[in-house]
């Protein structure tokens, strides 16, 4: 059994309290950012075993409309940054480096959550994304796969530059099931070469 000494040292580990010393000091209840929920969230579901199907189930409800509230509401600036994070995939591309798990590949759906401005909606893409990238980091899917990725999103930005929610929200749906489709794979050749 806990104490309440190590009750509280292990909340304040994980970022939930603030123990503040001296007089007047004591226990504060902490400040709980994206990131500390992110990774509560994602710890809490590790031991539950989410597959990468689950998480595909969850994005095709968000992400077409993520992508379609882009197409509304993304500034010429914003759609700028977007070109600039598919420009930088392009890059490291024709380098030979795999983009995945490369900040600019998920910031592309992260701007697209920030787009329609629903703090639950950003947390749950932010999570997602954070699973995906950590399997993707896992069993490394290629170059290939990160050419998909980026036509893909290239696709989708084309979309949206056109303000066209629809075309940019079937764009993004297609974009995921391909992503669970092919990550299925790799992730079932990964591990029957573990086995």
């Amino acid at each position: 059994k806990y104490t309440l000494r190590e009750a509280l040292r292990a909340l304040e580990i994980i970022g939930l309290l603030n123990i503040r010393k001296g007089a007047g000091g004591g226990p504060v209840v902490g400040e709980v950012d994206l990131a500390t929920t992110r990774d509560l969230v994602t710890s809490f579901l590790h031991v539950k075993n989410v597959s990468v199907p689950d998480l595909s189930q969850v994005r095709k409800l968000i992400e077409p409309y993520l992508a379609r509230m882009a197409a509304e509401r993304l500034t010429p600036g914003e759609i700028e940054s977007l070109k600039e994070m598919n420009q930088a995939c392009r890059d490291a591309l024709g380098r030979g480096e795999n983009i995945i798990g490369a900040e600019f590949e998920i910031e592309f759906h992260r701007m697209l959550a920030e787009a329609c401005g629903n703090p639950l909606l950003i947390m749950i893409l932010d999570f997602t994304n954070s699973y995906l990238g950590d399997l993707k980091m896992k069993i490394q899917p290629g170059l290939e796969f990160g050419k998909r990725v980026l036509e893909a999103h290239e696709q989708i930005l084309a979309a949206i530059k056109a303000r066209n929610g629809e075309a940019a929200s079937k764009a993004m749906l297609a974009h995921v099931c391909d992503v669970e489709v092919q990550l299925e794979n790799i992730r079932n050749k990964f591990k029957a070469e573990k086995n």
